[in-house]
């Protein structure tokens, strides 16, 4: 295994781990200042500027949703659902610009309300070296289901 390979693999599984854990601050600190985060409406997942997304935004964005989350006022969150992530198929690629491009498949086990629920994907990332580490640049999560009747997503993914 690649030394790159190696570091992607526990960054992703870290991120999990904070998401899992509800350590929302320490999720946020992953993202840089100029990030990107999509969860398209559709399969295809083309242009998040000019088609309907479950979420698109910015660092801005994801400051306003971490905060809520941590207020104890996102009552869709109140209490936490219990999670736990299986992140595998980890692929990492460096490209010439110093940008590391990794997908990712992931299933995620929701209780809730005396429910459980799966929800399962593929996660694009565009990481970067930042402060010694990686950090995220862009993520894109592509839902399994997508096209059929979803629940809102209240927690992060």
């Amino acid at each position: 295994m690649s030394d790159l390979q190696h570091r992607v693999e526990q960054f992703l599984y870290r991120e999990a781990s904070l998401m899992d854990e509800n350590r929302y601050e320490d999720w946020l600190a992953l993202f840089t200042e100029d990030c990107r985060y999509w969860i398209p409406s559709n399969r295809e997942g083309a242009d998040p500027t000019r088609e309907v997304s479950i979420l698109y935004g910015d660092h801005a964005m994801l400051e306003t949703h971490v905060r809520r989350l941590a207020s104890g006022n996102a009552f869709a969150q109140s209490p936490p659902s219990r999670m736990r992530r299986i992140v595998a198929n980890v692929v990492a690629d460096a490209d010439d610009a110093g940008e590391i491009e990794a997908t990712a498949n992931f299933v995620v086990v929701e209780i809730r309300l005396h429910a459980q629920r799966l929800h399962a994907g593929r996660s694009l990332y565009r990481l970067v070296e930042h402060d010694g580490g990686l950090a995220i640049r862009y993520k894109q999560i592509n839902l399994v289901g997508i096209d059929e009747p979803q629940e809102n997503i209240t927690f992060l993914l």
